[in-house]
């Protein structure tokens, strides 16, 4: 005869999902063709594709009662997974053995319509998961107060902001009593208000044995709730366990991850720093000073509200080419914030480059910085800006000269704006 730890235990190993052999496989086309033109001209063009494995073999099993969470870096298949054991993907191969109805909280906007009102969206998103209306009149109230959403619910889906959808999405999840709920990064969008009435709902469901399979970036909570954890990696299960170990595993592979990131960056800049002197040996374009000017085109680092800028560019050619363009941009010099940017090429202004020295100004006439520093960034190419695969860079000065504007008066603000003040008045009967 068993005892009632024994049966406690079997009882906690009674399946709620098998997963078994799991692949998914997507089709993506070499070209991408988004114009009617684009489709006429390559209408007899033989099309080639590559097939992209999210998932490859993958299998667990989810026991009744159990958190289990699934994490892994960015692309590793964890979203894909969950829209597979929801019945949205249809696998290639393998199987999903299901024990239990499932209510699933999946990505943002996935069984809404936004051209429908929140309220409309309660009872299209309750019926796809199941419930008759009069279940769903009955739990009405309860998910609009869970959201928070009393005064919206009434306007359409599309005026809401991302957190009121997700709140509305979770609230009409949790409502709708199923046995095995899917959460994916439930977390990631919304306040902190929010994310901790997640949480608190998190403690009940498994107190009340709910089943609950979790994607989530967030390891802290992975390791509070988690009985047992999945760690996906390019569309592999590397390790089903404990959360310690798990997240350990997860950490491992996101290390890996940022050392090969720093790799590649550390090789694209090295690639630029060969490109760039390249081009200066063979000296073909190369800026020879880049000044910041007055009206009168003498040099000045100090202009005062209202004067004329000039931004005052030599530019040394040994051979003259086709579609050679300038672009200068002026940067605030504290915050590196963008503050203009303009080129010959948006202008369509065609310069008559000649060989040897050239020199270019570009006038700002009305000087409307109030007060403040700013660099001065410049840039030679060839090429359509549109078109960042034919850019060629021929050479730049990024950040190599400042000026300074002086405000005329005590007012405070980095710019001035012309401005007019209108008073009127009611006199009283």
């Amino acid at each position: 005869m068993k005892n009632s730890h024994e049966n406690k235990k079997e009882k906690k190993k009674e399946l709620a999902l098998r997963v078994k052999n799991i692949t998914k496989t997507f089709i993506i086309p070499h070209e991408r063709i988004d114009t009617m033109r684009g489709y006429f001209v390559n209408i007899f063009k033989k099309k080639t594709y590559d097939n992209f494995d999210a998932l490859n073999d993958v299998s667990f099993d989810v026991y009744k009662g159990e958190f289990l969470s699934i994490i892994g870096k960015n692309g590793s298949g964890k979203s894909t997974l969950l829209k597979v054991l929801a019945g949205i993907y249809n696998a290639e191969s393998g199987s999903v053995e299901t024990h239990g109805r499932i209510s699933p909280f999946l990505e943002l906007g996935i069984g809404f319509n936004p051209e429908l009102s929140g309220r409309d969206n309660v009872y299209l998103n309750a019926t796809v998961l199941g419930l008759t209306r009069k279940q769903i009149e009955s739990k009405f109230d309860d998910i609009v107060q869970f959201s928070e959403l009393e005064r919206f619910i009434d306007q359409k889906l599309k005026n809401y902001s991302s957190g009121m959808q997700v709140r509305l999405a979770f609230s009409v999840a949790i409502h709708a009593n199923r046995e095995i709920l899917l959460m994916d990064e439930v977390l990631a969008v919304g306040d902190i208000n929010f994310q901790r009435k997640c949480l608190n709902i998190f403690r009940k469901m498994k107190q009340e044995g709910k089943t609950i399979v979790f994607v989530s970036h967030d390891v802290g909570t992975v390791q509070e709730f988690s009985d047992r954890v999945v760690v996906l990696n390019e569309g592999k299960v590397v390790k089903v366990g404990g959360p310690k170990r798990a997240v350990y595993e997860y950490s491992q592979i996101m290390m890996k991850e940022a050392e090969k990131t720093e790799r590649t960056a550390i090789e694209m800049e090295e690639n630029e720093k060969k490109k760039k002197e390249a081009v200066q040996q063979r000296g073909a374009y190369r800026f020879a000073k880049v000044t910041p000017v007055n009206e009168k085109g003498e040099e000045s680092l100090v202009f005062e509200r209202g004067e004329t800028i000039g931004i005052k560019v030599d530019i040394d050619l040994d051979r003259v080419e086709k579609d050679l363009y300038l672009g200068i941009a002026i940067l605030d010099r504290d915050k590196e914030a963008w503050i203009t940017g303009n080129n010959t090429y948006w202008d369509k202004v065609n310069h008559p480059w000649v060989k040897g020295r050239n020199t270019v100004t570009l006038q700002f006439p009305d000087n409307f910085f109030h007060r403040g520093e700013f660099f001065i960034l410049s840039n030679l190419f060839i090429g359509h800006p549109q078109d960042s695969a034919i850019i060629d860079t021929y050479d730049s000065r990024e950040k190599n000269q400042f000026f300074k504007s002086l405000p005329k008066d005590k007012r405070q603000g980095l710019v001035y704006m012309e401005h007019e003040w209108i008073h009127s008045t009611h006199q009283s009967s």
